[in-house]
C-alpha cells in the first residue's frame, strides 16, 4: 500500500454516503507471485515444452485482439485467443485448461486489500469489476476457494464493456447494484480504468499502490517467482534479518538445494555430508529430497581447523605450518593454540620468549613464533593422532565405508574444507570425494585445487559475470550468516573406546566485547518460510526448480546492494572464531 494512503483512514471520511464498494481483481483484491503477469507463459512453456512459448502466446491475444475488432467487440474472449493458437486440438485443450488451473494456484488474496474487503462486506455491498478475457465461473470459484463473499462480479468478457474504454461497464454495474453512482466507492491500481474512468461515471475511487521492490521487467517463471514470492506472503517478520532471509537468502537457499539434488544424483552419490556450520539448513531441508533418490545424507560437524588437525603427522608437520599461522597476526601465541585446541604451555615460559598473553602476533615477532610453534610440535601432533582416531569412528557412525562416492556440501569460498577433508581421509577410507558449493571464486589456489580435487558449484565465471562473482565474493560474510548453524565451531573431536562415544570440540571465539550473532536464527527463519512456499508451489504446478533462475534475487542482493542496505550486519560481530581475538573485534561489514 501506498505509505501516504490509509484506506481504512479515507474510508472513514466518506462511508456514510457510500452504499456499494466495487474492487479491481488483479494486482488489487488478488495478486500474484510474479515480476511481470506474463512471466506465467513461460511456466506454461515449461509445463508442455513448448519452446517460445511466451512469445506465441502473446500472438495469439494479439490476433484475439485483431478478431475481436472484426466482430465489433469491446472485449477479447479467452476463447478468441486459442482459437488463434497453431497448436494440435488435444495439446491446445490441455495448455489452454492448465493455464486457468495455474492462474489460480498462484492468485492469492492482497492482504493490504482483503481486509478492507471483509470489512466493507459487513456493511455495504462488495463486488468485483474486472477487465480480462476469462469468464466470470473463474473469478467466482477463486473468490470461493478463499471464502470471500461478494454480491455480483462484473467482467469485461461477459459484458462486452471495459473500464479501460469508456468506463461502461461501471455504469452497468451501477444499475445491476442497484446504486446510484455517486453512493459507489471503486478501489483500484489502475489509474486510468480504476480511477479515471471510474470518476468519469461519478464513481468515488480509491487508488490502490502496492509496495513492491523487485524491478517488475519480465522474466522467466521460476526466476520471477522467486523475486515475488513476498506479494503472497506477508508474515510479520520478527526484524529485518529474517525479511532479509525470505527474501534473499531464501532463493539461494531453494536454488543450492536443487542444484544438489541434480548433481548428486547424477554423480551417484552414495553419502552426502552437510558440513557444519554452513550446511545446517541445507541439512535440514534436504533430508526427503535425498532420500527419495536412495542418497544417504548426513550433518558432518567438522571444520577445516577439525580435518587439518586430523591430517597432521610426524612427516607432514611442516607442510601445516602456513595452515597453524593463517590469520594470527593481532592474535596472541594463547588463542593460536587455542583455536586448534591444543593445550597451551604456562604464560610464564610464554612470556619468557616473548610470546605472552599481552603480545600481539605482528611481521616482528613472527619468527619467534614459527620457532615456538616447530619446538612445541609434538602436542600438536599428539593431539592430531586423538584428532584422527574420533574422526575415522565419527565418519564410521556415519555411514560412510570404503569405496563410495562421498559428497561434501559447503557454502565455497576457494575449496580449503575439501581440501582438508581429502587430506585428513588419506590412509584412512579409500572414496571417491566430490565437493558442492553455492560459489566457488577463481582464486588461484582454487584453481589449482580444482585441479586436484573433484569440485562443482552452482555460481562460478561460466554462470555470472566477473563483475558479479567479485561483488558476491566481497560479500561473502553476509552469505555465511545465512547458512551458519546455531553453535559454535567444530574444530576437534575426541573418542571414548568403551562407550563408542563421540565428542565433539566446540570454539565459541574470542572476543574484545561481547560476541554477538543475532543475524543467523532470524535469518534462517525466512530462509525456511520461502523454502517451504517456492517449493510448494512447483510441487503443485508440477515443475522442477531451475537452479540459476531461482538463485537470482541472492545474486542481485548481494552483487549490487547498496552500502546502506549491508549496514543492516553492522552490528553482527566475532562470528568466525578462527579469526576471533581478544584484541579486538570482528565485523560482518566494513564501516561498522
Amino acid at each position: 500500500m501506498n505509505d501516504q494512503f490509509d484506506i481504512f483512514s479515507e474510508y472513514s471520511k466518506l462511508q456514510d454516503s457510500i452504499d456499494a464498494v466495487t474492487f479491481d481483481f488483479f494486482d488489487t483484491l488478488f495478486v500474484r507471485p510474479l515480476r511481470d503477469p506474463e512471466d506465467i507463459f513461460d511456466g506454461i512453456g515449461r509445463k508442455f515444452q513448448i519452446k517460445n512459448f511466451r512469445e506465441a502466446r502473446q500472438n495469439a491475444q494479439r490476433l484475439g485482439f485483431a478478431k475481436m475488432h472484426a466482430e465489433n467487440r469491446k472485449e477479447i474472449l479467452f476463447t478468441d485467443i486459442y482459437d488463434c493458437f497453431d497448436l494440435p486440438t488435444l495439446t491446445k485443450q490441455k495448455v489452454r485448461d492448465f493455464e486457468i488451473e495455474l492462474e489460480e494456484i498462484l492468485l492469492q488474496p492482497n492482504e493490504e486489500i482483503v481486509e478492507f474487503y471483509k470489512y466493507c462486506r459487513e456493511k455495504k455491498k462488495v463486488a468485483i469489476i474486472s477487465d480480462m478475457y476469462l469468464p466470470k465461473s473463474f473469478f467466482e470459484r477463486v473468490l470461493a476457494r478463499h471464502n470471500l463473499e461478494f454480491d455480483e462480479v462484473f467482467v469485461s468478457a461477459e459484458l462486452n464493456a471495459t473500464k479501460r474504454d469508456s468506463g461502461e461497464i461501471f455504469s452497468l454495474a451501477a444499475l445491476s447494484l442497484g446504486v446510484e453512482p455517486t453512493r459507489m466507492l471503486h478501489v483500484g491500481d489502475s489509474l486510468r480504468s480504476d480511477v479515471e474512468r471510474a470518476r468519469e461515471k461519478s464513481f468515488n475511487t480509491f487508488h490502490y499502490v502496492e509496495s513492491r521492490h523487485e524491478p517488475k521487467t519480465p522474466a522467466m517463471f521460476s526466476e520471477s517467482l522467486a523475486y515475488s514470492l513476498y506479494r503472497t506472503t506477508k508474515p510479520d517478520f520478527s526484524d529485518e534479518y529474517e525479511e532479509v532471509g525470505f527474501n534473499y537468502g531464501g532463493p539461494a537457499l531453494s536454488a543450492f538445494s536443487a542444484f544438489l539434488e541434480t548433481e548428486a544424483k547424477k554423480d551417484e552419490i552414495d553419502n552426502l555430508l552437510f558440513i557444519s556450520r554452513d550446511g545446517f539448513i541445507l541439512n535440514e531441508v534436504g533430508k526427503g529430497i535425498f532420500e527419495k533418490h536412495s542418497i544417504q545424507s548426513n550433518y558432518f560437524k567438522g571444520s577445516r581447523t577439525a580435518f587439518n588437525m586430523s591430517a597432521i603427522t610426524v612427516e607432514n608437520f611442516i607442510d601445516f605450518l602456513p595452515f597453524l599461522v593463517s590469520g594470527c597476526f593481532g592474535l596472541s601465541t594463547h588463542e593460536i593454540l587455542e583455536r586448534i585446541d591444543v593445550e597451551c604451555p604456562s604464560q610464564g615460559l610464554l612470556k619468557d620468549i616473548g610470546l605472552g598473553d599481552d603480545i600481539p602476533i605482528t611481521e616482528e615477532n613472527f619468527g619467534t613464533l614459527l620457532d615456538f610453534l616447530v619446538s612445541y610440535k609434538w602436542t600438536i601432533i599428539k593431539r592430531a593422532a586423538e584428532n584422527r582416531k574420533a574422526l575415522f569412528n565419527y565418519l564410521l557412525s556415519l555411514g560412510v565405508k570404503q569405496g563410495m562416492k562421498v559428497g561434501l556440501v559447503d557454502v565455497g569460498w576457494s575449496g580449503t574444507t575439501l581440501e582438508a577433508l581429502s587430506r585428513a581421509l588419506s590412509g584412512m577410507f579409500d572414496v571417491e570425494l566430490t565437493g558442492y558449493f553455492l560459489c566457488l571464486v577463481d582464486t588461484p589456489e582454487r584453481i589449482k585445487r580444482s585441479q586436484e580435487l573433484n569440485m562443482k558449484s552452482l555460481l562460478n565465471s561460466e554462470t555470472l559475470s566477473e563483475g558479479e562473482i567479485a561483488a558476491i565474493y566481497e560479500n561473502r560474510v553476509i552469505a555465511e550468516l545465512m547458512f551458519t548453524a546455531p553453535h559454535a565451531s567444530v574444530i576437534g573431536y575426541s573418542y571414548d573406546p568403551a562407550q563408542k562415544d563421540i565428542g565433539f570440540v566446540l570454539d565459541t571465539g574470542r572476543s574484545l566485547t561481547e560476541v554477538k550473532n543475532t543475524a543467523s536464527p532470524s535469518l534462517m527463519r525466512g530462509m525456511r518460510l520461502f523454502n517451504e512456499r517456492y517449493r510448494d508451489v512447483h510441487l503443485k504446478v508440477g515443475l522442477e526448480i531451475p537452479p540459476m533462475e531461482a538463485v537470482q534475487p541472492f545474486v542481485t542482493y548481494l552483487s549490487t546492494a547498496s552500502t546502506e542496505e549491508l549496514s543492516k550486519f553492522r552490528n553482527v560481530k566475532n562470528f568466525d572464531a578462527w579469526g576471533s581475538s581478544k584484541n579486538f573485534d570482528l565485523l560482518a561489514t566494513k564501516g561498522g
